[in-house]
């Protein structure tokens, strides 16, 4: 007799316990078709938990504001002094300025003076941009400090603090 490869002996050996289960093919998974109905269902109630949650904290306060919302005050109108035309100082009439002003009232009877009085307002106000240089009216600082100097001599002009901001809407140099 004629000796085998041990190698080739021990690959082709058959399995020595025939009493070992096998499995029956397609009842390896039953355990995870138990369980994935159970996965899905606690998932869910997961997501709609968050989904309730996203809802009653945040986009709620949004929208209906709570007993502890602060009440936002009401803006103040603005009134329109209209638009102005002036010659920029120092330029001899070759440059010019159109700035259209709005001033915000301290309160409705501070706003029917100013209404009242609105031809010495605009009066006041060319004078004082009529008197500015072209550097005053085409830098940020200067505008503000045009603005500041409207708004003193405006209250000044009305006598008391009747004006609490003034808006340049519109303001071109050319």
């Amino acid at each position: 007799m004629a000796k085998a490869d041990p190698w080739s002996q021990a690959l082709s050996r058959e399995p020595k316990s025939e009493s070992a289960p096998r499995p029956i093919p397609g009842r390896e998974r039953e355990g995870s078709r138990r369980t994935g109905p159970l996965v899905m269902a606690g998932s869910m109630i997961v997501m709609a938990i968050v989904a309730l949650a996203l809802v009653l904290f945040v986009l709620k306060p949004l929208l209906v504001p709570g007993d502890n919302a602060q009440a936002k005050p009401k803006p103040t109108p603005s009134y329109s002094l209209g638009a102005m035309v002036v010659n920029v100082a120092e330029t001899d009439g070759r440059r010019y300025l159109k700035a259209a002003i709005e001033v915000e009232p301290n309160g409705s009877k501070s706003l029917k003076e100013i209404e009242s009085r609105r031809s010495q307002l605009v009066d006041l106000s060319i004078g004082l941009l009529g008197s500015k240089g072209l550097r005053d009216v085409t830098t940020i600082e200067g505008r503000e400090q045009i603005k500041k100097e409207l708004l003193g001599r405006m209250n000044a002009e009305l006598g008391g603090e009747k004006v609490s901001r003034i808006y340049f809407v519109e303001f071109v140099v050319q």
